[in-house]
């Protein structure tokens, strides 16, 4: 399983709910309501699975990636 802690949970949540903005890892934190260090952890696991596009230091899901397909799908299921 990808995402196995709330921190990793609530990030992607934050990247669901607004699919098409870049958010800085201060942004991410806050939204997410969750440490820098704790975004700087997901960001480097949610990169080794290639579920992210970086923009000058800022992060957005990568949609054309599979598994953040389902998590968007999921998360519009669910809300």
């Amino acid at each position: 399983m990808i995402i196995k802690t709330e921190a990793e949970l609530n990030v992607a949540r934050t990247f669901c709910n607004e699919p098409f903005y870049y958010f800085s890892v201060s942004e991410i934190a806050e939204k997410a309501g969750i440490s820098r260090t704790w975004v700087y952890k997901v960001i480097k696991k949610f990169k080794k699975f290639n579920m992210l596009i970086e923009e000058k230091k800022s992060y957005r899901f990568d949609f054309s990636n599979f598994l953040c397909k389902k998590l968007k799908l999921f998360s519009i299921q669910n809300s």
